[in-house]
């Protein structure tokens, strides 16, 4: 998480009301690019994704929509740490046939870093469901003992609030155990935040076509749910005001036995991906995932920079960043130069990179630049006239 800046500790309904409108009112938040290289390196790889995924959206708006993004992330966790977010919860869908099933028999509840989706987890629990979240590591430890804490404290559970982590090499072995206690399993498909691990590269995956490309998604969950003979129910969180969460719940998805496991595992993922795009095309400001999305992707698939040159150059004028196609940011005392569309790092003097990061927000004059720099930029299209 970039910002994890909520406390744990139970707080009243009118501390959690007074948090949640500071939040929305952005008082909170530091997305001064300029300040935070990480931040701004992360903003980068955002409107590389958002520019390759839904390329609707222009470029000049992508800065405004990453502020949105880290505003909902924190609203999430907040959420997280608070019951009473219930009480803004609207169900759609198939919600009541998803909890008579739960009730019945354990099924694997397969979600999205989207919305606040971390308030699923008290939905199932206020409903007395028995369930297991299978979380990264990093969040396992980090958040699990105090949701244990607060389920047992609201919710008057006897038995612990279990997480298992996803990256335990028996991390299968024990989703399989849980299942098979009764408990069902949350599970998020789209990967595990900041757990570093590329999915291209996990053996765990399948090609999928989502929004304007192809992804490799996770998938474990739809296997699982084959190789244990439980239905998959896809849930998406997702807000239409500050006082309203959504969660659509999609009919279950039963696992075809008269198909081998891999064939299921990639037709099942796919639908569950194809009921999520409408929610994200709607409300893109909401998926945490734009942060990591390009650990889905196969980079080399991506044309490079533009073979077709720009032919004039004009003598005079002012010039902006083309954020189009380009970004800039920097790792250490390491600068570079970002082409978005095929997510190539190029690199540049620490001169070149400050002149590229002012023409980020601010026109450049031409008589700043000297000739021979301002007519590779040009021709290669990183500059565009104001």
């Amino acid at each position: 998480m970039l910002f994890n800046c909520i406390n744990s500790v139970a707080m009243s309904k009118k501390q959690y009301l007074a948090e949640r409108k500071r939040i929305a009112a952005g008082t909170l938040l530091k997305a001064d690019l300029s300040q935070d290289d990480t931040l701004n390196r992360t903003f980068n790889f955002v409107s590389a994704n958002l520019l390759n995924f839904l390329p609707g959206i222009p470029a000049d708006t992508h800065e405004a929509l990453f502020s949105q993004m880290l505003m909902h992330q924190q609203l999430s966790m907040l959420d997280y740490h608070h019951p009473d977010a219930l009480n803004q919860v609207r169900t759609e869908g198939a919600y009541e046939d998803a909890i008579a099933l739960l009730k019945n028999r354990p099924a694997i509840i397969c979600t999205f870093h989207m919305g606040s989706n971390r308030v699923l987890n008290h939905m199932l629990a206020a409903a007395g469901i028995p369930f297991t979240v299978v979380a990264a590591n990093h969040i396992a430890r980090g958040e699990g003992e105090a949701f244990s804490q607060m389920y047992a404290r609201e919710y008057n559970r006897q038995q612990p609030f279990t997480v298992i982590e996803a990256q335990q090499p028996n991390a299968g072995l024990q989703m399989l155990r849980e299942l098979k206690k009764g408990r069902s399993l949350l599970i998020y498909i789209d990967g595990n935040t900041g757990s570093g691990d590329d999915t291209i590269h996990n053996e765990n995956r399948t090609r999928i076509d989502f929004l304007n490309g192809h992804i490799y998604a996770r998938s474990g969950v739809a296997y699982l749910s084959h190789l244990a003979n439980v239905p998959v129910i896809p849930v998406v969180s997702y807000r239409t005001s500050l006082n309203c969460i959504r969660l659509r719940i999609e009919q279950a998805i039963y696992p075809d036995t008269t198909v081998s496991r891999k064939q299921y595992a990639a037709t099942a993922t796919q639908q569950i991906y194809n009921a999520f795009a409408p929610l994200l095309q709607q409300y893109p400001e909401q998926w945490e995932c734009w942060m990591y999305l390009h650990k889905m992707v196969d980079c080399k698939a991506f044309t490079g920079a533009d073979a077709v040159q720009q032919d004039t150059h004009p003598a005079t004028g002012a010039f902006h960043l083309n954020k189009s196609r380009y970004g800039v940011f920097n790792i250490g005392n390491e600068w570079y130069l970002f082409h978005k569309q095929s997510y190539t790092s190029y690199p540049v003097n620490r001169d070149i990179y400050q002149l590229l990061f002012k023409s980020f927000s601010n026109a450049v004059q031409r008589e700043e630049i000297s000739s021979q720099v301002f007519e590779q930029l040009y021709a290669h299209k990183v500059f565009i006239q104001a």
